[in-house]
């Protein structure tokens, strides 16, 4: 049976969905570039290890429908928890944001703080 990778980033920013604005704000033009290449470096990790779970999710339904019956709670759950994105693979990449999203909230940031407290790092 195929192992997951489960890849780590190795980039700084790989925590920013944890930062403050104060902190998104000094993120630089250069930074984002360096986290969307990182990004696409673990992408194909990622795809396999959700195809690894998907075949490994797939072979669970039908062994808890024919253990426990397809109407029963245990093949339900199973069901629901892969649609809600509850698989190993899911939660141990969900942990970084996309460089869209990354992006975003940076942008929010500097709007929402001042040029000078995002240069000068002034928490006020």
């Amino acid at each position: 049976m195929a192992k997951y990778k489960l890849t780590e980033m190795k980039h700084w920013l790989r925590y920013s969905n944890n930062m403050e604005d104060l902190e998104l704000c000094k993120i630089t033009d250069t930074d984002l570039i360096e986290y969307t290449s990182e990004w696409q470096r673990i992408q194909p990790d990622f795809e396999a290890d959700v195809a690894i779970a998907s075949q490994l999710q797939e072979k669970w339904v039908e062994l808890s429908a024919e253990v426990y019956g397809n109407n029963s709670n245990q093949h339900k759950y199973s069901s629901r928890n892969w649609n809600q994105g509850k698989s190993k693979p899911h939660a141990h990449y969900g942990n970084y944001m996309s460089p869209d999203e990354l992006r975003s909230r940076v942008q929010h940031a500097k709007v929402r703080r001042s040029i000078v407290e995002c240069e000068h790092g002034e928490d006020n």
